[in-house]
């Protein structure tokens, strides 16, 4: 697996570096897609792919969130989470086998807002 570092990828797209590296932690995966802290991040391959994707649409990548595992719902495939910077209480669609393990735990959601503005939340390993 071929890894690029973030400062050839901002001058192949005519980016700022900052607003790469910004984009990099909304979008990507750490230790999946990307290793390393600030101008000394490596990316990978399919990291570049999805974010040359989410710069030419950006309702096709989901942005990650991190929120905190309130409560589980009625319904086994979700749970309620309070996002991280805000104070919304929001449904989260979960994975099967995570019913009853995330209650007080720190997850990643994956915000996912359609074309008319709604917007509605997985847990990250719903996305891949």
């Amino acid at each position: 697996m071929k890894k690029v570092k973030i400062g050839t990828v901002a001058e192949e797209l005519k980016m700022d570096i900052n607003e790469l590296i910004k984009l990099k932690s909304d979008k990507l995966k750490p230790d999946v897609h990307y290793t390393g802290y600030g101008k000394n991040t490596l990316l990978t391959e399919k990291a570049i792919e999805i974010i040359k994707l989410s710069l030419a649409i950006p309702l096709a990548v989901p942005n990650r969130i991190e929120a905190v595992v309130l409560r589980e719902a009625k319904n086994p495939r979700w749970i309620y989470a309070k996002l991280n910077g805000s104070n919304l209480k929001v449904p989260v669609a979960i994975p099967r086998k995570l019913r009853g393990k995330l209650v007080g735990k720190r997850i990643y959601v994956d915000a996912i807002t359609d074309a008319s503005n709604a917007t509605t939340y997985r847990h990250e390993l719903l996305g891949d």
